[in-house]
């Protein structure tokens, strides 16, 4: 299984989310960090955010399950659609 790079600022943030208090549960970093690797760091960071702020504008889904509603974001702007399996070994 080849080992994911993610960019620091992009693990940081996430850490940085989950240590907020605006989930239910943590973003799960392992579960997460394909996809977001696969993007721009700017790109990775919207992302991130979009889920807080749609955590913060009270979307259950995302308060519930930020790990689920990063790997459903929108990734517009990205040079191939991404992949995401739950079987997937991170």
């Amino acid at each position: 299984m080849a080992t994911v790079k993610l960019n620091k600022q992009v693990s940081e943030k996430v850490r940085e989310l989950n240590a907020l208090g605006t989930f239910l549960t943590d973003v799960r970093l392992g579960a997460v960090a394909r996809k977001l690797s696969e993007l721009p760091m700017a790109k990775a960071l919207e992302v991130l955010q979009s889920v807080v702020d749609a955590a913060e504008g009270g979307d259950e889904s995302a308060q519930q399950d930020p790990t689920m509603a990063v790997i459903e974001a929108d990734y517009a702007g990205t040079e191939r659609p991404l992949q995401y399996s739950p079987y997937a070994t991170p």
